[in-house]
């Protein structure tokens, strides 16, 4: 364990499961996946609609957070290839 106080034994707690587990299974385990999921709907919606809300009342912020996230699923929706078993 490390010498610099809790967050650093978080660390060596968080490097020895890795090792133990492997990366992946270290990952499912921790919920580490969805983590980086949200991490990065939040970073596309900040690049594609905006940094923050321009509605002036909490009602009005509702929705447009609402159809800014229907806009982003529905880019995801379009851009996602479709994929099927061929058969013989």
């Amino acid at each position: 364990m490390s010498r610099h106080g809790p967050r650093s034994s978080v660390h060596d707690r968080t490097i020895t499961d890795v090792e133990t587990l492997g990366r992946r299974e270290w990952q499912k385990a921790s919920g580490y996946n969805r983590q980086v999921r949200v991490e990065n709907a939040f970073f596309r919606y900040k690049s594609i609609i905006s940094d923050g809300l321009r509605a002036r009342s909490g009602g009005g912020r509702e929705v447009e957070a609402s159809l800014a996230c229907r806009v982003l699923n529905r880019m995801i929706a379009l851009g996602k290839l479709e994929s099927f078993a061929i058969t013989r």
